[in-house]
């Protein structure tokens, strides 16, 4: 798993994640910070399978999870979307994501 990007020549199947700052304006609070994360999973086998696995041991992992996260009390991470399995090309690579959004509330 690597945060960001991946190296120029990655070990398959890997996982990447990112972090978006999304604001949200439920509360006049500036307290509480709601973050979304994606995870993409990257394959080289020939069919969607393994890329497929790999989004679900993610959902299996993090939907509804609970998290620790220095300085805040965590309240909630909740799934957004799932993208399946697509082959991205010239890469001839699957890539399966999934996106969620966290609600933190600072101490």
């Amino acid at each position: 798993m690597y945060y960001d990007e991946a190296p120029k020549e990655p070990t398959y199947p890997y996982c990447v994640f990112r972090f978006f700052d999304i604001d949200k304006d439920f509360t006049f609070d500036l307290n509480f910070e709601s973050p979304s994360v994606q995870f993409d999973f990257y394959s080289n086998l020939s069919s969607a399978d393994q890329c497929d696995d790999g989004v679900r041991y993610i959902r299996l992992l993090y939907d509804w999870c609970t998290l620790t996260v220095t300085g805040y009390l965590f309240l909630n991470m909740e799934r957004n979307f799932i993208f399946p399995a697509r082959k991205l090309q010239p890469e001839n690579i699957w890539v399966g994501s999934v996106r969620y959004t966290l609600l933190l509330k600072e101490i």
